[in-house]
């Protein structure tokens, strides 16, 4: 273990001084940040959206409950409101976990339940049906014991808005720690122009261990480099949620599967110019497909289904759910999708290196 605790340090050593690398992981992306989350406002919360021009979802459980009749009153008053009937409670959320509809009215379990986004584009809406679900329940028209008490027998939940800056937070941090292939990818070259395969083979130590500790050492300054921008980012607003172990968890798994590919990209090429500028072009496509830069929600059918191909995308969307606290179907896709990847990459780095005989180039 010995050998694995001193190349581990050696590559992290390495990484860490090297100023331009930590500029470009660290700064530029909080720049990023900021002039992303400012450009790309109006795709979150800059107006104020009346009834007119936001959707609410109701869910009831069966026909002529409180819902159904709050819905058919309010059709025949000729409301503004657009009302859709959806077929579970989890419907009312997008893919990446937050509310997709301007309000939501359920009845559950004997309960009224009045849902509100938070952002504040929907307050037009939640100023209108609201005062008008709690009339509705005043003058007897819920089932609920509490029927003479508009206020308690509506219960509000508000459920969390997401600003720009909240998406691109994420969406940068994604991005840049997928970036990382390069700091793993040159490490594993910059090994191959010193021989350091050869002079591993001849020491008294498993490439495997070697190979390890190389990998620790990527991660660990990878670690602290998303780590940084996390905090710095949360500094400026940013909202991580309150689930922060799992949500740690999720980017180690994007990490390790990040450090696999770099390692591969490095074992199984010769030529750097090429080389980078592929890897460039591969990170930046990517990152756009796993919505990065901007939601996917925008965009055709036909996009969204390449948008799930790819292992950005599960990542950006487990990670939306952690943070709003709605759910983690895709937070064990990212985790699988990643692990599956980085674990298939590093077979292949270990069985193209075992064969080297004199350098990696």
């Amino acid at each position: 273990m010995n050998v694995v605790w001193s190349v581990t340090a050696a590559t992290f050593k390495m990484m860490i001084r090297n100023t331009k690398n930590m500029i470009h992981m660290v700064l530029i992306p909080l720049l990023l940040i900021v002039v992303l989350s400012a450009v790309f406002s109006n795709f979150f919360a800059n107006r104020t959206l009346s009834t007119a021009t936001g959707t609410i979802a109701y869910y009831s459980s069966g026909q002529g409950d409180f819902v159904d009749r709050f819905v058919q009153a309010e059709t025949q008053a000729a409301s503004p409101a657009r009302f859709v009937r959806v077929r579970s409670l989890s419907d009312i959320y997008g893919a990446d976990g937050y509310m997709k509809y301007a309000a939501a009215v359920v009845y559950r379990n004997g309960q009224v339940y009045y849902y509100e986004n938070e952002n504040p584009a929907y307050s037009g809406v939640s100023d209108r049906i609201r005062p008008a679900l709690l009339l509705f329940a005043a003058r007897g028209g819920t089932e609920t014991s509490s029927a003479a008490n508009g206020n308690a027998a509506i219960q509000t939940v508000s459920l969390p808005a997401r600003t720009s800056i909240d998406y691109y937070a994420v969406g940068i941090l994604v991005m840049i720690i997928f970036n990382g292939a390069f700091s793993a990818m040159y490490s594993l070259k910059n090994d191959g122009r010193f021989n350091v395969v050869l002079r591993l083979r001849s020491a008294p130590s498993s490439l495997y261990l070697t190979l390890f500790g190389k990998i620790a050492g990527c991660l660990l300054i990878s670690a602290v480099q998303s780590g940084l921008l996390l905090v710095l980012s949360a500094f400026m607003g940013a909202d991580w949620g309150g689930n922060l172990p799992f949500l740690l968890f999720v980017l180690l798994t994007e990490t390790v599967g990040a450090t696999a590919f770099g390692f591969f990209v490095g074992a199984y090429t010769k030529q750097d110019t090429n080389v980078t500028a592929i890897l460039t072009a591969l990170v930046l496509v990517l990152s756009f497909l796993g919505g990065c830069f901007i939601p996917v929600r925008y965009f055709g059918g036909g996009m969204l289904t390449l948008c799930r191909l790819t292992p950005l995308y599960w990542t950006m969307q487990g990670l939306f759910q952690i943070i709003a606290g709605s759910g983690v179907n895709a937070a064990a896709v990212a985790v699988a999708f990643n692990l599956a990847l980085g674990l298939l990459f590093l077979v292949s780095v270990y069985l193209k290196t075992g064969k080297m005989s004199i350098s990696l180039e």
